[in-house]
């Protein structure tokens, strides 16, 4: 399967303008919605589990964003 997630173009655009490449941008805005729903999770290793799948599905391309653009 393939997750998608719609990221604000003005973060984007914040993080660009500091100097932060694109894809790195875009990493760091997906990394903290996940991150946001992921500690909300009690166990620690549940935590960790999703975590390194998310990282997986990254370094295998099958993470994409859609950002209308």
């Amino acid at each position: 399967g393939v997750t998608v997630v719609q990221v604000d173009e003005e973060q984007l655009f914040y993080l660009m303008s500091r100097g932060i490449n694109k894809d790195d941008a875009k990493d760091m805005i997906v990394d903290g919605f996940f991150e946001s729903l992921i500690s909300r999770v009690q166990q620690k290793q549940t935590q960790d589990a999703l975590r390194y799948s998310l990282q997986k599905k990254r370094d295998k391309h099958e993470l994409q964003t859609d950002f209308g653009f």
